[in-house]
């Protein structure tokens, strides 16, 4: 029955509070390394967790803030209205629900490690 559920409002409150629960259980706090879900070459590190009410989704879900280590943000730690939540250069942060979120020991990738492959090939 969707929103027109008698218990939907419970269902909600439910999924919400599991959402904060996961936070906690996982460490998923600022200042811990991190990369996102399904993509391991986009690390970073966590800067904000908390509520954004001008972002989609459940009211009073978390969102999770983080600055990448490489340019492939979406944003500077602002949203679109231009709150700031946390900050880093433009392109490099992120928003996403803690669910795609994997905490860990990931060093940064350095732009060298990408050149010494490059000193391992012969020139053709």
């Amino acid at each position: 029955i969707g929103r027109f559920d008698p218990n939907a409002p419970f269902k909600f409150s439910q999924k919400v509070q599991t959402m904060w629960s996961d936070l906690d259980r996982r460490d998923i706090r600022p200042e811990k390394r991190c990369c996102l879900l399904h993509q391991p070459t986009r690390r970073g590190t966590v800067k904000y967790t908390g509520t954004i009410p001008s972002l989609p989704g459940p009211e009073g879900a978390p969102w999770v803030g983080i600055a990448l280590d490489e340019p492939f943000g979406r944003n500077d730690g602002s949203v679109v209205g231009g709150e700031r939540y946390f900050e880093c250069a433009a392109g490099y942060g992120v928003f996403v629900r803690p669910e795609r979120v994997v905490i860990g020991e990931f060093p940064v990738m350095a732009v060298e490690d990408d050149d010494e492959d490059e000193d391992d090939l012969e020139e053709i």
